[in-house]
C-alpha cells in the first residue's frame, strides 16, 4: 500500500515475502575503472608495453570480480526460488510471522510482525495510517514503528 508521509514522501506499506532482502553487488568499481588510463600516459614503446599488460591486468581483476558477484547474485536467487514457497506457505498457515516494512525508497522507517494473513493486512492498515498522520521515523521526534500481534 502506498501513502504519502506529512513530509512530502512516498512511503510502502507491505509484507515482506522474502525471509532477506536480495543484496546486488556493487558495479560502482567495474563503472569507474578504466583499464586503457595508463596507456594514454605512455611516452615511448616500452612504457606502451608495460602499460598494456598492466591494463591487460586490470582488466581480468575487474572482469574476475564481475564473474563473482554474478555468481553470487546467481546463488541468491536459486536459494530465494528454493525457501520462498516453503516460507509463504507457513506464513499463511501462520506457523511463522509476516513481516510488514514500511519503507521510503532503500530506507525501512519501521517493521512489524503479525501472524496469519488477516491480522498481518490489519497491521499494513495501521502502519500505512501512522505514516499518514506522521507517527514513523524521519519526522523529528516520532518513535519508530514496531508492532506486533
Amino acid at each position: 500500500m502506498q501513502v504519502t508521509a506529512l513530509d512530502g514522501r512516498t512511503v510502502d506499506v507491505g509484507r515482506r515475502w522474502a525471509p532477506w532482502r536480495l543484496r546486488t553487488p556493487g558495479f560502482q568499481a567495474v563503472r569507474d575503472a578504466n583499464p586503457l588510463d595508463l596507456v594514454s600516459r605512455s611516452r615511448d614503446a616500452g612504457a606502451l608495453v608495460f602499460d598494456l599488460v598492466v591494463a591487460a591486468i586490470r582488466v581480468l581483476v575487474v572482469g574476475g570480480g564481475l564473474v563473482v558477484g554474478f555468481v553470487f547474485l546467481a546463488l541468491q536467487v536459486l536459494v530465494f526460488v528454493l525457501v520462498v514457497p516453503v516460507v509463504t506457505v507457513l506464513r499463511l498457515i501462520g506457523v511463522l510471522p509476516w513481516v510488514v516494512e514500511a519503507r521510503s525508497g532503500d530506507q525501512v522507517l519501521g517493521t512489524g510482525r503479525a501472524r496469519g494473513w488477516h491480522d498481518s493486512e490489519e497491521l499494513v492498515r495501521e502502519m500505512a495510517a501512522d505514516v499518514q498522520f506522521g507517527r514513523h521515523v524521519g519526522s523529528g521526534s516520532a518513535q519508530p514503528i514496531t508492532r506486533s500481534w
